[in-house]
């Protein structure tokens, strides 16, 4: 439900700035106008943030805004927002609920029964509902746990579902430090900790993260394209949820702060490129290393078939540890992963892959259980989640067992093997290719461009 308020004199930025902030904190679009024409909102615009200059009139704006993202509106730091209003004269502020927009991002970077956030220093605190609670902002510490009704907040029973901190300094969660704003939301029978985090920086995290700053600048380049691109994918299909990704493998790997020079420049160099197929942001799933070719959605999610992730050589990653490798697992311990994932299981007779994907990952395999010797087929992007995707590099592996009853599984590539190879990212960076051809080679057919833009592709 929008707010409209009436202003004729020039704006009093330290009046409005935290109205916008707070409505920041919501996922808030805000629209900037002036009395000639009428306030329209169309589809394509519900998801930007805009600003009119002072003698612009509302088709004027309208019109801006389908071209511009004015990203210091989404900043809820240094004084940004204040700067803008302060520059601009209005007699209307139009505020829309949104779910998501392209400058903030949602990450959930914790969840549990009990979750816990700090800053060195005072935290501006606010509840939701907003008469749930009174009295904490300023805090340096918020404890959340889980109650049948809502939280317990410092020990203090509330019906609040949400509790919203900013501070000027880091806010940590678990050993992780983080910018923006966090939020400690009831989730199901848990909290989650989610940390709205402007676009920018959580790309140079994830780049931080994911490959780290020592790689070629174009290799970097290449992954922030990619990962500001699936950022942009998982957004859309998140608008109703909570949060819009995880920090884990599970989506891309985000730690909060980021150190490094090389990732900044990547990240500048590149700020506010996505690759866009067919008007939208593409699905630019990455993985460490293929094994030597890259596989098919289809065969690993059974998703449809997508012409830019087309399975495909994936060159140069011979330097990537897990080019090759080998993993030796105990047939009790193997018996303990599939019991835990709910099969009842005497022990493990056998081991078989009986097909293939087109890049030779295996696509089933069959467990013989005893003591029946029952049969069982699973899925080999499963067996390996069973196993554990960090222990199991990849699907792309044969399997022996040894005289003792173990099974030694012997493979190559780390990842479901869709879409970028990062080693191989590297590897064409290291043989002179520019992070425009290292996203066409492996995700041909997309065009770059500046997001905003790429409905007019």
């Amino acid at each position: 439900m929008g707010l409209m308020f009436n202003m004729g004199d020039p704006v009093d930025s330290s009046l409005f700035a935290p109205l916008i902030r707070r409505a920041l904190r919501n996922q808030t679009i805000f629209i900037f106008c002036h009395p000639e024409g009428a306030l329209a909102t169309e589809g394509s615009n519900k998801n930007r943030f805009f600003a009119g200059a002072q003698n612009d009139n509302i088709a004027n704006v309208m019109d801006y805004a389908k071209l511009s993202l004015i990203r210091e509106v989404a900043r809820t730091r240094a004084g940004g927002v204040s700067r803008l209003l302060a520059a601009t004269m209005m007699t209307a502020l139009v505020v829309i609920p949104a779910s998501a927009n392209g400058n903030t991002v949602r990450i959930a970077v914790d969840k549990g029964f009990k979750v816990s956030a700090s800053s060195n220093a005072p935290m501006a605190v606010r509840f939701e509902p907003e008469e749930c609670h009174q009295g904490l902002d300023g805090a340096k510490l918020i404890t959340a746990r889980a109650t049948r009704v809502g939280m317990d907040i410092n020990g203090h029973a509330t019906a609040c579902r949400t509790v919203l901190m900013e501070s000027p300094e880091p806010i940590r969660v678990g050993s992780k430090d983080y910018p923006g704003l966090m939020i400690l939301a009831r989730d199901g029978s848990g909290i989650t900790a989610v940390n709205h985090v402007d676009m920018e920086d959580y790309i140079a995290s994830v780049i931080s993260s994911e490959m780290g700053s020592n790689w070629p600048l174009e290799a970097l380049k290449a992954q922030a394209v990619a990962s500001r691109t699936f950022a942009m994918y998982q957004m859309e299909r998140s608008r109703e949820a909570l949060y819009d990704m995880e920090s884990t493998v599970r989506s891309q790997v985000y730690r909060g702060l980021y150190e490094g020079d090389r990732v900044k420049e990547a990240v500048d160099s590149t700020r506010g490129l996505i690759a866009v197929y067919d008007g939208a942001p593409a699905g630019t799933f990455y993985h460490s290393s293929s094994g030597g070719r890259t596989e098919n959605p289809r065969e690993v999610w059974g998703r449809e078939r997508l012409p830019y992730l087309a399975s495909k050589p994936a060159l140069f990653e011979e330097r990537s540890p897990h080019f090759n490798w080998r993993l030796r697992l105990s047939a009790g311990e193997i018996r303990d992963k599939l019991k835990k994932a709910g099969f009842t299981t005497g022990s493990v007779i056998s081991i078989e892959p009986v097909s293939f994907t087109s890049s030779g990952r295996v696509a089933r395999l069959r467990l013989v259980l005893g003591p029946n010797k029952r049969k069982v087929e699973l899925r080999g992007e499963y067996f390996r989640k069973i196993i554990g995707d960090t222990r199991l590099p990849s699907t792309k592996f044969r399997v022996a067992k040894d005289s003792s009853g173990a099974y030694t599984f012997i493979g190559q590539g780390y990842g479901h093997g869709v879409g970028m190879s990062q080693w191989s990212a590297r590897g064409l960076a290291d043989h002179g290719r520019g992070f425009e051809e290292i996203i066409q080679a492996f995700y041909p057919g997309v065009t770059i461009a500046p997001f905003g833009k790429q409905q007019n592709l």
